[in-house]
């Protein structure tokens, strides 16, 4: 019998109660993504007019190409190497610091190459990115409900 955690997820449930919990995390993640994409585009549409919004749509493309080589370098590195091993955990923190300041400089590039560069931008891509390396540790750990949160 395994032991339950005392007053917290996971009390009285048994191995499929927590595997489903864990399951739902993962799908309201989906759905929290997802949403929130969609609201913030669709109030970009709304607001900006056709050349803010043509520069909002390239400047989010930038930030999904940066975000997907940023996932596979470091993402993925989550869950295939032991991140716990110090020589391993050095790497990424330094792959991190890496990506993000790359990607900030390519976000700030793209942004004054289309005249819209604003100093708060480069730093929002930063965020962005930090945010993202916070996703993969959750999901590489399979904490799908803090994710969901953080999302």
């Amino acid at each position: 019998m395994s032991p339950r955690r005392p007053g917290g997820a996971g009390r009285g449930l048994g191995r499929a109660g927590r595997l489903l919990s864990s399951a739902g995390g993962a799908v309201t993640v989906q759905f929290v993504t997802a949403g929130g994409s969609l609201v913030v585009q669709a109030l970009a549409a709304r607001n900006l007019g056709a050349d803010g919004f043509g520069a909002y749509a390239l400047l989010l493309s930038v930030l999904v190409m940066i975000t997907a080589l940023q996932t596979s370098f470091v993402g993925d590195t989550l869950t295939v190497f032991d991140r716990f091993e110090p020589r391993i955990r050095g790497a990424l923190l330094l792959s991190v610091a890496g990506t993000v300041a790359a990607g900030t400089l390519a976000g700030a590039a793209v942004a004054v190459g289309l005249g819209v560069a604003v100093p708060v931008g480069a730093a929002l891509f930063a965020l962005w990115l930090l945010n993202e390396t916070g996703r993969r540790i959750f999901t590489a750990r399979g904490e799908f409900w803090r994710l969901a949160a953080n999302d």
